[in-house]
């Protein structure tokens, strides 16, 4: 197990995600430290379909404040956000990867939204005991 979550690491790592974003945001003519999730939905749903497919899903299902969302390979925490902002639920977002951890840490802080989403980096053997993987 060990291998693979190296190679997910290896695979989705990229050094230097958050200059990047705050480089794109502030081209576009943001404020890098004060954000919502509207204005970060163009670089933080990593997923096929983007904010569209967030959407989607989630209107599949019945979210309320007291809902609680897990987000299994959240990336940087983008539908997290999403989820959390809308629907004022509480989310926990975990990935094999942190760097992308470390930025989703980052940006929901910049959003406000610590209080609901929690990012936080997982292994595969934590996730082979667990009946939440």
């Amino acid at each position: 197990m060990a291998e693979r979550t190296a190679d997910v690491q290896a695979h989705w790592t990229r050094r230097g995600v958050l200059a990047r974003i705050d480089a794109v945001l502030t081209e576009l003519g943001h404020d890098p430290q004060n954000l919502t999730p509207e204005i970060l939905a163009t670089v933080d749903h990593l997923h096929s379909g983007g904010l569209a497919t967030t959407r989607d899903q989630a209107e599949r299902i019945t979210l309320t404040p007291k809902s609680r969302v897990l987000d299994i390979g959240c990336g940087i925490g983008g539908p997290a956000r999403y989820l959390a902002h809308r629907y004022s639920c509480r989310v926990e977002g975990i990935d094999l990867t942190p760097e992308l951890i470390e930025t989703g840490q980052v940006l929901t802080e910049r959003c406000g939204l610590a209080n609901r989403v929690v990012l936080r980096r997982t292994e595969t053997r934590q996730c082979a005991r667990s009946t939440l993987c």
